[in-house]
């Protein structure tokens, strides 16, 4: 039996809220080691020991997606989510930006996988992921985030002599205390970008880590 819809054309959800145009095909003003351009089309990780600011540092990546007219996902598999009114007094549309509770990590993961498949988001952030993954698991991501020109950035809490989420990580950058502010450092980029620190000052509302 011929389906209904069969004389329609399949169109992915990101290409019905913006151009065709891929934002790794752009160039965004760069925003330190975390821009746009650096981190479009690849997985992320950014880790912490502490509550060093890592979310604050991740807050102009946000601004900049948002700034493009993309969509930011947030997956949540830990015991708390950022505070909402941090974000927006940073210049975020913190209702533009859906949050996914997932009781763990293998759940945090497929949700992303269903995020990523959508292609309604230029940014997926899984927060709270904890262990080491699957290369079969970053894998699927991996491509599926280049298929889309998308990101997905891990946020992580250990130390920065810790191993990363696994090998399929394209860049990991630590961030730390500094003696003046908050040092981001990549630590590894297979695309032999500069292994480069950043360190910017924090003066954000309490409840922003």
């Amino acid at each position: 039996m011929t389906s209904p819809f069969s004389s329609f054309a399949v169109q992915r959800a990101r290409s019905l809220l913006r151009s065709p145009v891929s934002l790794c095909e752009v160039s965004p003003d760069s925003r330190g080691i975390l821009g746009l351009a650096r981190v479009c089309g690849r997985l992320v990780e950014v880790s912490e020991a502490a509550s060093y600011g890592a979310l604050s540092a991740l807050c102009p990546l946000l601004g900049e997606v948002q700034a493009q007219g993309e969509l930011v996902a947030w997956v949540e598999s830990g015991n708390s989510v950022f505070f909402p009114p941090d974000l927006q007094a940073r210049g975020l549309d913190v209702e533009a930006i859906p949050v996914v509770w997932a009781p763990n990590t293998k759940a945090a993961l497929q949700a992303a996988d269903w995020l990523l498949r959508s292609g309604a988001f230029a940014l997926v952030v899984l927060d709270g992921t904890t262990g080491t993954v699957d290369d079969s698991v970053l894998g699927r991501l991996a491509r599926l985030a280049a298929e889309h020109g998308a990101t997905v950035l891990f946020l992580t809490r250990k130390s920065p002599l810790d191993a990363s989420l696994g090998a399929l990580v394209s860049l990991r950058i630590t961030v730390s205390k500094a003696s003046q502010g908050t040092e981001l450092r990549v630590v590894k980029d297979k695309r032999s970008g500069p292994l480069s620190v950043q360190r910017i000052s924090l003066d954000g509302p309490l409840g922003l880590y």
